[in-house]
């Protein structure tokens, strides 16, 4: 849901130890402000603190050494934060039927 963290992680070991690289709709990613790259040992983890629509897409992780090249994906959802209807609104949903179907009884 929009605005929740979300963690993406990969546990890669290899020798010699494997380059990591994330990719989201094919462009590499980097560090930043709203999206942390992390490592410790051998798990790797994509954390994002408060995620938005931007956010969706296709993410890859590509571990790459001399003996080859792995890598796995997952695709982000993100749900927005619509509000549900209040009740207000079913009242005069309401209304508006009942003076339609009054109107039309007396059309008719």
């Amino acid at each position: 849901m929009e605005g929740s963290p979300v963690t993406l992680e990969v546990e890669v070991t290899g020798f010699p130890e494997p380059a990591l690289t994330w990719y989201k709709k094919g462009q590499k990613l980097t560090a930043d402000e709203h999206l942390k790259l992390l490592q410790k040992e051998t798990k790797h983890t994509l954390f994002i603190q408060k995620v938005c629509d931007t956010d969706a897409g296709l993410y890859v992780v590509r571990a790459k050494n001399s003996s080859g090249t792995v890598s796995s994906s997952a695709i982000l959802h993100v749900k927005g934060n619509r509000p549900a209807i209040a009740r207000i609104d079913w009242i005069m949903l309401y209304v508006i039927y009942i003076t339609v179907s009054l109107m039309y009884w007396l059309v008719t």
